[in-house]
């Protein structure tokens, strides 16, 4: 798990697209990313930068 280079963009573009297509919705949609103590430099810099573009990352 420490060092992980999996990232979550494609997750949630697709929950953003199926399950949270509308802002006004009920329930919204949070992201947990993972800091430098979990995964690689550059999964956890991308997951920064998509918390800083969202929502407009993934309309």
């Amino acid at each position: 798990m420490f060092d992980s280079q999996r990232g979550h963009l494609e997750d949630i573009r697709r929950l953003r697209e199926r399950n949270f297509s509308s802002d006004d919705q009920l329930l919204t949609l949070a992201m947990a990313g993972r800091g430098p103590e979990m995964a690689c430099r550059n999964v956890w810099l991308a997951n920064l930068r998509l918390g800083r573009l969202r929502p407009q990352c993934c309309r």
